[in-house]
């Protein structure tokens, strides 16, 4: 695939219960989808963590002004026992920032908006500083 800026997608993973798990991405913009499947060699794998996140590869110079690089819209989880949640939960979350040398005193480079929409909804940001 090749989201172009602007584009939107939809993103899942999916383990079958029958030792395949299933990652797909869809462009809604450019009307194409890819699907990867694993088999896990005979074990269930553990999905104990799961992080929604932004990459930016290479060297970046920091934009003149915050710039939006990603927007999570509707966001939707399920755990493998069926619970139902928002990027809020009903489990534990944390916020994730980028900053210059990876330390709390660093200076801010990338991080996410407040969460919107019941918890669906927020925003990765790439910060002017």
């Amino acid at each position: 695939m090749s989201p172009q800026v602007g584009d939107r997608l939809t993103v899942s993973i999916y383990y079958d219960r029958h030792g395949h798990t299933y990652f797909t991405a869809a462009d809604l913009t450019q009307h194409t989808i890819q699907t990867v499947r694993l088999k896990s060699g005979g074990i269930s794998p553990v999905f104990d963590h799961a992080q929604l996140d932004v990459l930016v590869a290479g060297t970046v110079p920091p934009p003149a002004a915050d710039t939006l690089l990603w927007n999570f819209t509707g966001s939707h989880l399920t755990t493998y026992t069926g619970v139902h949640g928002t990027v809020l939960g009903p489990w534990q979350t944390s916020q994730s920032i980028k900053t210059t040398d990876g330390t709390a005193t660093g200076t801010v480079v990338a991080s996410p908006s407040d969460l919107s929409n019941g918890g669906q909804d927020f925003g990765v940001w790439l910060r002017h500083h």
